[in-house]
């Protein structure tokens, strides 16, 4: 089991009672113009080591009716909306809305909650970010989250000491 850690502004992971480099959970292998950061693509395979699945939803036995997912959950849904240019990585855990989109991706709780940074000229997606705290851009303020679970001010200037 992997634990990601942050001391003194440094993330890193630890590994059979060791520090790692965080860059070590980075993926190396992603396809030539993938917009998805290293970092989101590497951690997504920690939390989910087999993958996502694509069904064939006619082949599924259900009371309710079957729906493919608008945006896949969790560090998927990221990788997913970074892929369609939404979302940018800008620092560690924190990643900038660069145009609208219907929903945030399910299950972004706890260790898998993010931060992200909402343009004013954005508009707001209107379903529930879980655990996760969006900040305006221009001011750092948190607009909206799970406020237990956020700050109240996000200092997007600065970061936590990750290479982009």
């Amino acid at each position: 089991m992997r634990y990601i850690v942050i001391e003194e502004g440094i993330p890193y992971f630890l590994y059979k009672g060791k520090k790692r480099d965080i860059k070590e959970l980075w993926a190396k292998d992603l396809p030539k113009g993938s917009k998805a950061h290293p970092e989101t693509v590497g951690i997504f395979r920690q939390f989910t080591p087999d993958g996502v699945a694509n069904l064939n939803h006619a082949s599924i036995v259900s009371s309710k009716e079957v729906e493919k997912y608008q945006t896949l959950p969790s560090y998927a849904g990221l990788i997913q909306l970074m892929e369609e240019g939404h979302l940018e990585r800008v620092k560690y855990n924190t990643y900038r809305i660069n145009s609208a989109f219907d929903r945030f991706p399910a299950e972004l709780f706890g260790g898998r909650s993010v931060n992200f940074i909402l343009p004013e000229d954005v508009s707001l997606p209107q379903v529930d970010p879980g655990h996760s705290c969006i900040y305006h851009a221009e001011t750092g303020k948190q607009i909206e989250g799970a406020s237990e679970h956020c700050d109240s001010q996000l200092d997007i200037n600065s970061g936590l000491k990750t290479p982009n």
